[in-house]
């Protein structure tokens, strides 16, 4: 693991308590030693209990990453003529491995911007008529659903939330009449009842979705709605070949249980029994979309603001590199050329629209 030599150099600190074999661009870097990061603190880092491979994924992203901030932090250290406190590192090991998964891309979500926007718009042609004095939209992304619900109910007042500042940031200059917040949507929960929950491609990231589901139709008044999209993708040769490539190579050990832990929308049927007890109605339909892109190169781009993510984050550059060429040419053998130079990327989406 990328961090290995920063583990070495805690448990072998010098006898005049600084350690010299942290380096940045093969400059040595002088670093006073902490008791913090003496060996049970580490071992907490290291061999804490991990409660799924989904954190497994995390901790491994965050240890893969932190080479690249602590470079930055030694460097400015550096530049004053400081001495780099090792107990900063341990703090910067746990805040990454918590904060984990990175960043979401708005640029590269929004490449997309019109095929995406098209399943959130029949979502909600799909919602009845309603006169909603608040609406939730989680998961909101860069706001291209709020912006729909913005316009259909104008009367109303819209929050939207997501986990990304990045989004965030696009989603409040795109709709400014509406609230945003940065908030985890697994642990959600309204201040007080509310009239519409709009959730388009989020659920599925969150373990256990189908009690979400259920808790997310207790916040509705009388009369509300729950709306709900989901790729239903995993079977797809797109999804198929991140499996195979993901278990055929020196990452295996890593990338098989992120695999594994990929969360699996259930049949229609299974919905429908979850949720049929809670509703007075209950809409629920699926679509396959098929999506016209230029090559492998653009299904490569569509998901890795998504399905690749957690591959990738578990990853060094130099692996990442190497994962995508081969998945590529994998999708290049997978995805016929169309007389027209396109390939045809299969994109089946489930829906419900549940009402109180």
């Amino acid at each position: 693991m990328r961090c290995t030599i920063i583990k070495e150099a805690l448990q072998q600190p010098n006898q005049d308590g600084k350690i010299n074999c942290l380096k940045t661009k093969s400059r040595p870097i002088k670093a006073h030693h902490s008791a913090d990061v003496q060996g049970s603190n580490w071992a907490k880092i290291e061999a804490r209990p991990l409660t799924s491979a989904m954190e497994n994924w995390r901790m491994a992203a965050a240890l893969n990453a932190v080479e690249g901030a602590i470079n930055e932090r030694v460097l400015n250290h550096v530049a004053w003529g400081l001495s780099l406190d090792l107990s900063a590192i341990v703090s910067l090991c746990r805040s990454l491995a918590a904060g984990y998964p990175m960043e979401w891309n708005s640029s590269l979500y929004m490449k997309f911007e019109k095929e995406r926007t098209r399943a959130a718009r029949d979502l909600l042609a799909q919602v009845p008529d309603l006169a909603p004095g608040s609406i939730f939209d989680l998961g909101c992304g860069p706001g291209n659903g709020t912006e729909l619900l913005a316009a259909k109910f104008p009367g109303a007042r819209i929050f939207g939330l997501d986990i990304s500042e990045n989004m965030l940031a696009v989603a409040r200059e795109r709709v400014p009449s509406a609230r945003f917040g940065k908030e985890d949507i697994a642990g959600w929960r309204p201040a007080e009842k509310t009239d519409l929950i709009f959730a388009n491609a989020s659920l599925q990231f969150v373990p256990s979705h189908d009690e979400l589901m259920v808790r997310l139709l207790s916040y509705l008044r009388e009369g509300g709605c729950l709306a709900v999209q989901m790729p239903n993708n995993i079977q797809e040769l797109s999804h198929a070949l991140m499996r195979m490539v993901a278990a055929d190579g020196p990452w295996a050990d890593r990338l098989v249980p992120i695999a594994k832990s990929r969360a699996v929308i259930g049949g229609l049927d299974f919905y429908y029994q979850l949720l049929v007890p809670h509703c007075s109605r209950l809409d629920l339909w699926q679509t396959a979309y098929v999506h016209p892109l230029d090559g492998p190169d653009d299904i490569v781009d569509w998901f890795a603001g998504s399905a690749l993510r957690p591959f990738l984050d578990a990853l060094s550059p130099c692996e990442r590199e190497s994962f995508l060429t081969r998945y590529r040419a994998e999708l290049a053998a997978a995805y016929p050329v169309q007389t027209n130079g396109k390939v045809l990327l299969r994109y089946p989406r489930l829906f419900f629209v549940a009402q109180r």
